[in-house]
């Protein structure tokens, strides 16, 4: 192989290279970029979005369906439910180990399989306890009103989140605010009362 030869191949090498490094750098220089400034990445993901695609995370869908530990099922559920993405997935029935496994895999397919590879916002409701079957549960938020005890509260909401953490869950509804004023109302248990003091500084000491 004569010196011209040599000269080509490592020219047309480096060029690849080139190329290959320039497309890595132009895919990091959107949305997917942790050091871009907030409002360029939304810019740069909302003008790359199709209809359906901003329409599904606008969306919630729950993945109730998937209790049974069956890949192929699991599989199947996913690419069908979640084609072009989803914004909040909640699955209130499952318990801790099923909803730790949805998530897992839900967020695996949407973020390695869909176009974007927006993750989904994984939602449940921790009141008094996390709702999944299997951890722990506390005094109704109304017990723990009428304690006036806020540190205490404070302490089981730490130790909520070390279980909502634990699952993957990123979002809980809670705490309830609505401050009771009439008791026919079917929800009075998940408040902090009447009082509406007492209720912030409850609310503060769980939202903390």
């Amino acid at each position: 192989m004569n010196l011209k030869n040599i000269k080509l191949i490592i020219f047309l090498v480096s060029a690849a290279l080139a190329l290959s490094c320039s497309e890595k750098r132009a895919e990091k220089a959107g949305y997917k970029n942790p050091e871009n400034p907030v409002e360029k990445r939304v810019e740069d993901l909302l003008r790359q979005m199709t209809l359906n695609e901003k329409i599904a995370q606008l969306s919630e869908a729950n993945c109730d369906d998937l209790k049974e530990d069956n890949q192929a099922k699991t599989t199947q559920f996913i690419s069908e439910k979640y084609t072009h993405g989803v914004g909040s997935i909640s699955g209130f029935t499952l318990n801790i180990s099923e909803y730790a496994r949805a998530v897992n895999r839900i967020q695996k397919f949407l973020i390695e399989e869909t176009r974007l590879g927006i993750p989904a916002i994984f939602l449940t409701e921790s009141l008094h306890g996390l709702v999944q079957d299997g951890a722990t549960i506390f005094p109704q938020s109304i017990s723990m009103a009428s304690s006036w005890n806020t540190e205490l509260v404070w302490e089981i909401g730490c130790a909520i989140r070390k279980e909502v953490k634990a699952i993957g869950a990123s979002q809980v509804l809670s705490p309830d605010l609505d401050v009771a004023r009439e008791l026919r109302w079917g929800r009075i248990e998940e408040t902090y009362g009447e009082d509406p003091f007492l209720a912030s500084r409850m609310g503060v000491a769980m939202i903390k």
